[in-house]
């Protein structure tokens, strides 16, 4: 049986890693700010990683929803792990598919889509932690 991927808690976070996908639409480590460059790193990733958790909290807050501690740490690191171009990407640029550096729109469509997946099968086989 498939994971539910339209629940509320699942569609959020997903939705917001393809937003917030570094390279995408913009890259930024806290310094400065890049626009649509496809290219990744570390820094900005942990960046971005940073801003998702917080925008996650807020924007859960306002709609009403409880989260508890597990869906913002596992969303976070899922964030963390599955960023295009950080440790690997699907399907691959020219860079090649592990540590890249580059990202593109069909690299962070297939990460999300694994991220919405991966977050709801483990929503799924651990119910007592969310």
């Amino acid at each position: 049986m498939l994971p539910n991927l339209t629940s509320q808690k699942v569609a959020i976070p997903a939705a917001l890693f393809l937003a917030l996908s570094p390279g995408l639409l913009l890259t930024t480590d806290g310094s400065k700010v890049s626009l649509m460059n496809r290219k990744t790193s570390q820094m900005a990733t942990f960046f971005h990683a940073l801003v998702f958790f917080l925008v996650y909290s807020l924007i859960a807050k306002a709609m009403g929803l409880v989260l508890t501690r597990n869906d913002l740490i596992v969303t976070t690191a899922l964030f963390l792990v599955l960023s295009p171009g950080l440790l690997l990407t699907l399907p691959p640029g020219s860079g090649g598919v592990l540590r890249s550096g580059q990202t593109s729109l069909n690299a962070v469509l297939v990460h999300s889509i694994v991220f919405a997946i991966v977050f709801a099968l483990l929503r799924r086989q651990f119910p007592q932690f969310y």
